[in-house]
């Protein structure tokens, strides 16, 4: 936010080094040579009338001229530059004057003498003037000042309910030409640091309605200002909430000299305003002024006078209002126009017809609705209305029927919204509503509510009641935790399908989760008995339970544990039912399902890692555990992109390619091994369409060498499983294998199985290279094809390989939820 111009803030620039001084000095125009020392200038400061800007008609109450205690603050410049043989330091001076060093010339005017001690006199010096620092309470934040730019960050004593009393803080500034040896004599002129607001009632004597004046109050004062002006932050010192006292008129007609620090009342915080009470032909008589010039807030501004007069208007019937600003000092007449308001409304509260706070009605703020459920005859709705001016309600039915409404008449629906109370607070006008339901409705509605200005019923706000039960059954905030309480959800929840993945679970492993419904829940698990005893359990309340309910707003949350006492036996689908308890027809459901399932051809169960099973053995091995690597418990060894198998024993018969498709899958070459001792080592040729035939081959699960369901993994998931297992990976150099361990806790094993070589397709003997390599399905388009190796070091990479390596396949599937 701009500051405002300020002559003190353009003129003080750079950092000087700081000391202090609280001498003063003898009235004479001329220092004796050498009778001070050296460096010593001479300061006499005649404070010139505080009326400076004023005019006769603003004349000075009691205190407001006085100065009892003087703050001067001189800054001199540096001579020269540092390092030249002449450069001559500036320097820095604070002193703290109080009655005692102060004379009162007896004509508005003050005068105090300084000595100013300082290397160099050189060019313009600054002094900046405190009025009345110590009767403000400023005395200890003054004497922690020690350089020009401390003075910016000076703020005044905050102002208390009494609000600022005389003898007022004042500033004043100027630059003075200082010479070594002599005394110098300058005038500095002071301004207040308050505005000043003045009240005249003309209106005492109308001939209809005259209007008495009782008091005045300030709304929303700021708490404190900053000493010197031009400080950004000005425009963020907060303000009084509550105001400041009231203050009474005398004679029903003046009051004068309400003090009150600068306020932009631009926005940024509650902006100042005054509450003016009295009797207007003998009736309690309440306004409250806003500062406005043209439609807009006016600042309020130091040293300055706002005079309000009120005259009687036409007829003698009312109260007319003007604001005149000096700048305490001639002034304009400014015509206070009357302020129309659009009305805000705030704190709705719902209660039911026993008269205890509902639980079942929602505010939306968003939305600006009032969402209401189970509604019974004298169900009550309140909220608040802040305005300037008196307010009108108004009823809009927007959808349903006055009829099921209970609303079939005028009159009825007049009552519908009723105005209880009008009063004051803070300054503001308050006025309390009331919606009360006549009866229970019967179908869905509905309502705008509209608040009118009284005054402008074009200026209104509103909001809306709607009906419409919600019979919503919603799972939520589910987490899945082990014994110890560590979350296991990642690979067990899969909210898309509302189910969980048992097949895991350990003594003590729990579901917990909330229903988040208006008329609670019920619920009711569908579960063989066979599969009760799977689970350890002899029934239902053994395995979940509701162990909490809370309210949110209009909804209640059900919180359910499941808790398992043992692994599954055996393979388990169970359904949770979570109905709504009012309506049963609506809810929603949770599955409890393991999948132990086994790899065919074997009688081992596949191990599950994420959303995949991943097969125990690689395509072609039959064997889990054995000492030396064989056939049986390695697998086969496959060409990127050929389903022809390999072994080791025998070695497998090889021929130097590369070859063409057809010779590589049906032709003389389909048993061999295909080796290339050149870059890029593919078995194949580079033929174009070969090279679309071959890529996408193994991507399509019919030509894969997996069992029916099963397929070759692709690259993307290759990387899931280095991603979660990285740094897992555990050795068993004895049965010449690696493992991981699945989500279900199972081990993954990855045997030692060496490779054929791409460039003259020998075995790298498994027990001497222990390599782990197993290819993707998908390639990477530039003749080469994605594989997984688990490295000697226990670590796990995806790797772009040549085509003609043989290396192992393993298959996985999809989780099925089923």
């Amino acid at each position: 936010m701009p500051s405002r111009p300020n002559i003190l803030l353009l003129l003080i620039a750079g950092l000087f080094l700081t000391a202090c001084s609280n001498e003063t000095l003898l009235h004479t125009d001329l220092i004796p040579p050498g009778s001070w020392g050296e460096d010593v200038a001479g300061l006499v400061v005649h404070l010139g009338t505080v009326r400076t800007r004023a005019d006769e008609r603003v004349q000075p109450l009691d205190g407001e001229n006085a100065i009892r205690s003087v703050a001067c603050f001189v800054r001199t410049r540096d001579y020269g530059k540092p390092g030249d043989d002449d450069y001559r330091q500036g320097a820095f001076r604070s002193y703290l004057l109080t009655d005692d060093d102060i004379t009162d010339n007896g004509d508005g005017s003050f005068t105090t003498s300084l000595r100013v001690k300082s290397p160099s006199f050189a060019g313009k010096s600054e002094v900046a003037v405190i009025a009345n620092y110590r009767e403000n309470g400023l005395t200890d934040a003054l004497q922690r000042v020690k350089t020009w730019d401390d003075l910016y960050t000076l703020v005044s004593a905050e102002t208390t309910a009494d609000g600022v009393q005389p003898p007022l803080l004042m500033l004043g500034y100027k630059e003075v030409t200082l010479i070594q040896g002599l005394a110098v004599t300058e005038t500095i002129h002071l301004q207040r640091l308050v505005a000043r607001i003045d009240i005249v009632n003309a209106a005492a004597n109308a001939p209809g309605k005259p209007f008495l004046l009782t008091s005045v109050e300030l709304i929303n004062p700021k708490k404190y200002t900053f000493i010197v002006e031009g400080n950004e932050n000005s425009y963020d010192i907060p303000v009084r909430p509550t105001g400041n006292k009231e203050w009474h008129s005398d004679d029903n007609i003046h009051i004068h000299g309400l003090y009150t620090y600068e306020a932009a009342n631009d926005g940024s915080v509650p902006h100042t305003a005054l509450l003016i009470k009295g009797t207007l032909g003998g009736e309690p008589y309440t306004k409250r002024i806003e500062m406005m010039q043209d439609g807009q807030i006016i600042p309020l501004t130091r040293n300055t006078c706002y005079r309000f007069r009120l005259a009687p208007a036409d007829e003698g019937l009312e109260v007319e209002w003007s604001l005149a600003v000096s700048e305490w000092s001639e002034g304009t007449t400014i015509p206070v126009q009357p302020v129309f308001k659009r009305p805000e409304y705030k704190d709705i509260a719902f209660t039911d017809d026993e008269g205890q706070p509902s639980a079942r009605s929602f505010w939306n703020e968003e939305t600006q609705t009032a969402y209401l459920d189970d509604l019974d005859e004298g169900y009550r709705i309140t909220f608040v209305v802040n305005n300037i001016q008196s307010t009108e309600p108004e009823v809009i039915l927007l959808d349903g029927s006055w009829d099921e409404l209970g609303l079939e008449t005028p009159e009825a629906r007049k009552a519908f919204v009723q105005k209880l109370e009008t009063y004051l607070e803070e300054g503001q006008l308050r006025e309390l509503y009331e919606v009360t339901f006549p009866q229970k409705p019967l179908e869905n509605f509905e309502i705008e509510i509209r608040i009118e200005n009284g005054a402008k019923p074009e200026l209104f706000t509103s909001f809306r009641l709607l009906f419409a039960p919600d019979y919503t059954c919603a799972i939520e905030d589910l987490h899945f935790v082990d014994g110890y309480g560590n979350d296991i959800s990642a690979n067990t929840w899969f909210p898309d399908r509302l189910t969980c993945l048992i097949d895991h679970v350990q003594p003590h492993d729990a579901i917990w989760f909330a229903v988040r419904s208006i008329q609670g829940t019920t619920y009711y698990l569908g579960i063989t008995e066979d599969g009760l005893d799977d689970l350890g359990v002899h029934s239902v309340d053994d395995l979940i339970y509701k162990y909490h309910t809370e309210v949110d707003g209009i909804y209640t949350l059900d919180y359910y544990g499941i808790v398992f006492p043992q692994a599954p036996a055996a393979d388990v689908h169970a359904e949770l039912h979570l109905l709504n308890a009012a309506n049963l027809d609506y809810g929603t459901s949770l599955t409890l399902t393991t999948n132990h399932t086994i790899y065919p051809g074997t009688n081992t169960r596949a191990v599950r890692i994420d959303n995949l099973y991943w097969a125990p053995v690689n395509v072609g091995q039959t064997l889990l555990e054995t000492d030396s690597p064989s056939t049986a418990s390695t697998g086969n060894y496959f060409q990127w992109g050929r389903n022809k198998a390999f072994t080791q024993n025998p070695e497998p018969a090889s021929s130097w390619g590369p070859f063409s498709l057809a010779y590589a899958t049906t032709g003389a070459y389909k048993d061999k091994f295909i080796y290339n001792t050149m870059a890029p080592f593919d078995w194949l040729t580079s033929n174009s369409t070969d090279q679309n035939i071959r890529n996408p081959f193994w991507s399509n699960a019919a030509n894969t060498p997996c069992p029916t369901g099963w397929r070759l993994p692709t690259q993307a998931e290759f990387i899931r499983l280095r991603d979660s297992r990285d740094g897992s990976v555990q050795g068993e150099h004895k049965k010449s294998r690696r493992y991981i361990i699945g989500d279900d806790y199972q081990p993954l094993y990855f045997p030692y199985m060496g490779n054929i070589r791409p460039n003259d397709g020998k075995i790298n003997s498994a027990p001497l290279f222990r390599d782990i390599a197993l290819w993707a399905a998908d390639g990477s388009g530039k003749q080469q094809g994605y594989a997984l190796h688990i490295n000697s070091d226990l670590s796990i990479t995806v790797t772009a390989d040549y085509p003609a390596s043989g290396y192992g396949l393993r298959c996985v599937r999809e989780v099925l939820m089923e």
